[in-house]
């Protein structure tokens, strides 16, 4: 259950906030002007040749590298969607050492442990 809490905290309410903001007519130079805009700021946004040419770009752009060199594009992805698994992982097999071998480990090294002065 608190896992469910954490994400949800980090995910969900971020996310609802963004659509939430993106509703909003805000002046970043008077903080404290806000008004709803509903949908006019996505009309604005969408409806304008030059998001739609920087979304085209940006498109692309990823379009043409992956494209020019595949393997770099393949181990790229791979890292970007295993290391957080390998990093928790390795997190948690180090939190599941017992604490007689932490302290065998830190007595033979002088600089190592709380007691390092």
């Amino acid at each position: 259950m608190p896992a469910l809490v954490i994400v949800l905290v980090l995910t969900r309410i971020p996310f609802a906030l963004t659509i939430w903001y993106s509703l909003q007519r805000r002046n970043l130079l008077g903080p404290g002007q806000k008004d709803f805009a509903g949908l006019d700021n996505l009309r604005a946004a969408f409806g304008d040749d030059m998001s739609w040419g920087a979304i085209k770009n940006v498109g692309l752009l990823r379009v043409n590298r992956l494209s020019e060199q595949p393997v770099l594009s393949i181990i790229m992805i791979t890292s970007w969607r295993w290391t957080p698994f390998a990093m928790l992982t390795l997190l948690v097999g180090l939190q599941a050492l017992p604490d007689d071998q932490l302290k065998a480990a830190t007595s033979s090294c002088r600089t190592c442990g709380p007691s390092s002065n």
